[in-house]
């Protein structure tokens, strides 16, 4: 490592996170006594943002030599001087303690931690609903729920809720991330995937919505599905979400309530 004392050296610094990109090269420069310092403190943005949320971590003295980390042993940097981290449309999963060590030459070295909780996106639909119906433009019977039934699927690992019509009429399948476990599901915007195979790279809040009519439609990426809970039952409501199945497709939109 090259000697910081009474001259200016220059480093390329890379941060690289799960969503945090940056690389420039930067001025570190310490003359004759390189300060010590006694403690650093870090200070969050916002230490509960919503997912999707952009926050950034201080730390309170700039110009020290700093390795900062997250969750899950994620690395945001090495030895850089700036006394912040930037972290772009964050994820509920990336909940947890972020940390920092500082040094300098000739210094003790500090460390501090602070910890981030990631609140679920909020929102509602912005079309009219009516409870336990689902419309579509795909051809498919519109369906009156005569069930709307809420369980644990434990081959899949995942909570589901199952909503149909009775004989003769689709029936839909809401499954939620298997990651999450037998866990009731929290308040919140949901994001849909095409499959209803999760793995460690989706966030808490996907959601698969398929339909079963003689052949299976299953919904498109990245779609919102508003989830919230009505005197303690579950509730799932969608617009014009786009569903695919056997070379046909159409937009799907509805409300159902745990029954």
């Amino acid at each position: 490592m090259p000697t910081l004392q009474n001259s200016k050296t220059f480093i390329t610094v890379c941060i690289a996170g799960v969503l945090l990109i940056s690389c420039r090269k930067t001025t570190v420069s310490w003359d004759g006594d390189p300060g010590c310092v006694s403690e650093i403190k870090l200070t969050p943005s916002d230490s509960i943002p919503f997912g999707g949320d952009t926050i950034y971590i201080y730390a309170n003295h700039p110009g020290l030599l700093y390795n900062w980390s997250g969750p899950n042993n994620q690395q945001y940097g090495v030895l850089g001087n700036d006394n912040y981290i930037t972290i772009d449309n964050i994820k509920i999963n990336q909940s947890g303690w972020y940390s920092c060590g500082a040094s300098v030459p000739g210094c003790n070295p500090h460390s501090d931690s602070v910890y981030i909780r990631v609140q679920y996106p909020q929102g509602k639909p912005a079309c009219t609903l009516t409870n336990n119906l689902i419309t579509n433009t795909a051809g498919l019977p519109d369906v009156n729920a005569t069930y709307v039934r809420k369980g644990y699927d434990a081959a899949e690992g995942s909570i589901k809720v199952s909503v149909g019509g009775g004989y003769g009429y689709p029936e839909y399948y809401f499954t939620f991330n298997s990651y999450n476990g037998n866990v009731e599901p929290k308040d919140g915007v949901y994001y849909t995937k095409s499959i209803d195979v999760f793995d460690g790279q989706d966030d808490a809040n996907a959601i698969a919505m398929s339909a079963t009519y003689f052949y299976d439609f299953n919904s498109e990426d990245n779609q919102k599905i508003y989830v919230s809970h009505v005197n303690g039952k579950l509730r799932i409501a969608f617009c014009g979400i786009r569903a695919d199945g056997y070379g046909l497709s159409g937009l799907f939109s509805g409300q159902v309530t745990e029954q």
